[in-house]
């Protein structure tokens, strides 16, 4: 069988940092550590944390279960079920508590919630029947966030990652960026940073702050975000993967919507710019949508546009 949770009430948080008494009672507000060489300090990271947005999947057989699945639109944490009972026996009203874990895997804070809405549904229903990956001949209509990824060369050439509200301001001034040289990663340091062979990329939307926000995993891990409409109307998710060059290679694989895997799937670039759009089931029940990839750079790269990933989501 599978158990599906519909909805999750938050009872109460607690906190295993040594946060001020108003962020413990709120748990409205995202800290980060910065080290300096033994010691410790904790600062605001001015990201609000929505605590309360989880859409959780539990898989059970015979009483035995396995967390699947922990959506958050937060792009710094992990989630996990913490609990002393089999995820497969659990019920209406029971309680369940989801660590919420950073990067170096160290739990930050553990968040109490109460079941309701608990449903037994087909367990060949496939999530990922409901998304299809579609090759397309033009770009969409209207975007409403866009990302460029570029430079992987590692020569310190430029900017390494662009991010917008809109495809066509990708070229201007009208966007936020990463540079990788000297470049503030996500431990507030500067470091002269490298793409590497194999880059995690998370792209996603908001709904209700009105952002577009990136976070990628390169030599170092980097993080941005930038403002666009709110509660947007929009069908597709596209991929658009440009390599120029014969001795190298650009491609994307384990992609991932909404934390729902597309199997079987590897985006290959070429000088053709091929495009491919995610559609269907794409938005969570917020109206948001988080999707995952890792970016495969191999050979001789090229400065500047010559190779590159666009993201882009909008109206087709």
């Amino acid at each position: 069988m599978k158990k599906i949770i519909r909805k999750l009430v938050p009872i109460a948080l607690v906190t295993f940092l040594a946060l001020p008494a108003a962020v413990q009672a709120n748990g409205v507000e995202d800290f980060k550590i910065k080290g300096h060489e033994n010691k410790k300090s904790y600062h605001n990271s001015d990201m609000k944390a929505k605590w309360s947005r989880f859409e959780v999947q539990l898989q059970g057989d015979d009483g035995e279960g396995e967390v699947i699945k922990i959506i958050d639109n937060n792009p710094v944490f992990d989630y996990e079920i913490a609990s002393e009972e089999d995820n497969g026996s659990l019920a209406n009203g029971d309680s369940v508590r989801i660590n919420v874990i950073n990067r170096g895997g160290n739990i930050v804070k553990r968040l109490n919630y109460s079941i309701e809405g608990l449903e037994v549904v087909d367990e060949d229903d496939d999530d990922t029947e409901s998304i299809n990956l579609n090759t397309a001949s033009r770009d969409l209509d209207t975007t409403y966030g866009a990302l460029r990824l570029l430079n992987f060369n590692n020569l310190a050439s430029g900017a390494e990652v662009y991010l917008t509200n809109a495809q066509e301001k990708l070229g201007t001034t009208n966007r936020t960026q990463i540079d990788f040289y000297r470049g503030t990663t996500t431990d507030d340091e500067k470091p002269l940073g490298e793409w590497e062979e194999r880059n995690k990329v998370r792209f996603g939307y908001d709904a209700e702050d009105g952002k577009v926000w990136v976070e990628l995993n390169a030599e170092y891990e980097y993080q941005a975000e930038y403002s666009t409409i709110k509660d947007a109307d929009f069908d597709a998710i596209q991929f658009m993967l440009l390599n120029r060059e014969s001795d190298s290679v650009v491609r994307l694989e384990n992609i991932k919507v909404n934390g729902k895997v597309i199997p079987d799937t590897v985006l290959i670039g070429d000088s053709d710019w091929p495009k491919w759009n995610l559609e269907g089931d794409i938005q969570n029940s917020h109206g948001n949508f988080v999707v995952e990839a890792e970016l495969v750079i191999k050979g001789d790269q090229p400065k500047g546009e010559i190779n590159k990933l666009e993201v882009v989501f909008g109206k087709k």
